[in-house]
């Protein structure tokens, strides 16, 4: 919660993310919880941008969909789950996306395989999940 706290401080001041509203109503958060994941994400067609932080209103229009992206974190806020979107290839992060928006899978442990695979010319060959 430290690293997103400061995180959302380093964005406003950057000006990539609008600072917090103060309101005089009474806060209706239920609190917030993020861990850590390992897994891979594809974010749907229709879906509502991807958010600078957990509390954003709204999300930004993105043209990462159906691509396979890193997933590091996982938040809940207010009953809400989102996850946190990285490139799989450079690790730039993306953004939280919201869990309803995306597919997730969990990140399997690696194993050793020794085999040989003959591949017929023209075949597509991903380096990533879901290339």
């Amino acid at each position: 919660a430290l690293y997103d706290l400061i995180n959302e401080k380093y964005q406003v001041k950057m000006g990539y993310a609008s600072p917090a509203n103060s309101s005089s109503k009474p806060s209706t958060n239920t609190g917030l919880t993020v861990k850590n994941t390992t897994g891979f994400g594809r974010i749907n067609t229709t879906n509502s941008g991807l958010y600078t932080t957990v509390y954003d209103q709204k999300g930004k229009a993105t043209n990462q969909t159906n691509q396979t992206l890193k997933v590091t974190k996982e938040a809940t806020l207010n009953g809400n789950k989102f996850y946190l979107m990285s490139d799989a290839k450079s690790n730039q992060t993306l953004g939280w996306v919201k869990s309803n928006d995306a597919t997730y899978q969990a990140a399997q442990a690696e194993k050793k395989v020794t085999k040989t695979y003959t591949v017929k010319p023209g075949t597509t060959v991903y380096q990533v999940p879901w290339g």
